[in-house]
């Protein structure tokens, strides 16, 4: 008896083809099928049936962990009563800018908006911080009226179009325009929510730090070191090029290959610091475009026209626009120092194999 001849048994005791269940009477029908196929007594199929009970499952147990099963090493929430202070886990507070009530619905306006003008993010914020929304005055009515009193092309309000949109809450809500300002200026400003952070016993235990967060002389006293360098600085390092005798020095330097592509002829015209506005980036591309013609690097004839039109573009005589190139020499590459860091300067805060 396979699961296949099981499927066949089954579909053939129901009554029709849109038949998902079967009724206790079709699942005795089917057991005789079963008995038929085994060549086995009913009764057999049936005492079988009643001796397996019902429906059987597999599993597996997992290994054992101690950072599961040993609750000593459980941290914060989770820990044992008797480690975790008696005090209550803290809970989100509410924080607030500016407690005062306000003298004015302008003063509401600049207090929410310092720059003078109102967006529909804060217009709607205005609304929730007040107190004012209902089932009346929904959070969708203040984007309709936002959207009312505004501008149509613009993004933000001004004050009077900010006093239009409270008129149009207070409609909404049916009340009068003073109470509903009322209600506004006893806000004040807006209001801030944040949380209170969890004790942390790693962080707020001190008799836990270890290695030099550990010592009372802290790392100063730890350090016999020279002085740390200044913060880290943008510095131009030479490469070891100094100036060139000639334009085919240059252009060896620049490309050692025997033609220059648009990186190094930009770079090159970079490190000259030849660029300033009247020869910007996108000049040196278009100049560069120009002179390598169908090809796609320059060869030094069409790197020479090359210098040539950034003369021209500069205003300025060819040599000396070609002694400013050689003044420059190769290459130049930038770099920076690294800030000092305890971890790797101080050897006695290795551990491990490095201790």
């Amino acid at each position: 008896l396979t699961m296949t001849e099981v499927d066949l048994i089954f579909t053939r005791v129901k009554t029709s083809s849109s038949q998902r269940r079967i009724a206790y009477a079709q699942f005795l029908e089917a057991l005789g099928h079963v008995a038929v196929r085994k060549a086995q007594p009913a009764a057999v199929v049936v005492d079988k049936l009643v001796s397996a009970g019902g429906p059987q499952f597999y599993g597996t147990i997992a290994e054992a962990n101690k950072f599961h099963d040993d609750k000593s090493l459980y941290t914060g929430m989770h820990a044992p009563e008797e480690d975790r202070e008696e005090q209550a886990k803290p809970q989100a507070r509410r924080i607030v800018i500016s407690n005062e009530p306000a003298s004015s619905l302008q003063e509401v306006f600049q207090r929410f908006s310092p720059t003078g003008d109102m967006d529909g993010k804060t217009f709607a914020k205005v609304a929730k911080d007040s107190g004012i929304l209902d089932k009346v005055l929904t959070m969708i009515d203040i984007d309709i009226f936002f959207a009312k009193v505004k501008d149509k092309a613009a993004r933000k309000i001004s004050y009077d179009q900010f006093e239009a949109g409270v008129r149009e809450m207070a409609d909404k809500k049916k009340v009068k325009f003073e109470a509903l300002a009322k209600e506004l200026m006893l806000c004040g400003g807006p209001v801030i929510e944040g949380t209170v952070a969890e004790r942390n016993k790693f962080h707020d235990d001190k008799s836990l730090y270890t290695g030099m967060h550990g010592r009372e002389d802290g790392y100063a006293a730890q350090m016999d070191t020279p002085p740390p360098r200044p913060k880290t600085s943008q510095v131009e390092v030479e490469v070891g090029y100094g100036p060139a005798d000639s334009l085919e020095e240059v252009f060896e330097l620049f490309s050692p290959s025997g033609d220059m592509d648009g990186r190094s002829f930009a770079k090159m015209i970079k490190d000259a610091r030849l660029l300033d506005k009247a020869l910007t980036p996108p000049d040196v591309d278009l100049i560069f475009t120009k002179s390598k013609g169908k090809g796609v690097k320059l060869s030094f004839r069409q790197f020479t026209e090359a210098l040539e039109a950034v003369a021209q573009r500069k205003k300025m005589d060819f040599d000396a626009l070609a002694q400013i190139v050689m003044d420059a020499g190769g290459p130049r590459l930038v770099g920076t120092f690294a800030e000092p860091n305890k971890f790797h300067d101080d050897k006695t805060t290795y551990t491990g194999s490095h201790g």
